[in-house]
């Protein structure tokens, strides 16, 4: 699991994400991503499934695959941002590596994922590229 102080937890939390942020859409999944310019050293990831992707071993398995995905790519993951990685029905057929490379392509395309674990990343101040 995710530290507590990085997990998006309630529903107006979602709702701001949902409604202000930019989406970026993959193979299986959408990433919504809204910048926090006042908060750059902080960042809030939540995952939603919903009963389309499946019953609730499915979805389960999904959220599970997802956040060990997050976890895994922390290290090179910027901050400054809430983040909410949505799984869609594509994603319960998807394997786990086709998972990582639809999270992969979607935080680069978001400009949130560093190269290596070295590389400095820019915080998103002047909002999502």
């Amino acid at each position: 699991m995710l530290p507590r102080p990085e997990r998006l937890r309630t529903a107006r939390e979602f709702a701001r994400v949902y409604g202000e942020g930019r989406a970026f859409h993959e193979e299986g999944i959408s990433l919504h991503v809204v910048p926090l310019p006042d908060h750059p050293a902080d960042r809030r990831i939540g995952f939603g499934v919903s009963r389309k992707v499946g019953n609730a071993v499915v979805r389960n398995r999904v959220r599970r695959r997802l956040r060990a995905i997050v976890r895994s790519l922390s290290s090179r993951l910027g901050r400054g941002v809430l983040l909410v990685i949505t799984a869609r029905p594509a994603a319960a057929r998807a394997t786990y590596q086709g998972l990582v490379l639809a999270v992969e392509r979607a935080l680069s395309r978001a400009g949130l994922l560093a190269a290596t674990a070295s590389q400095p990343l820019a915080t998103l101040e002047d909002g999502v590229p």
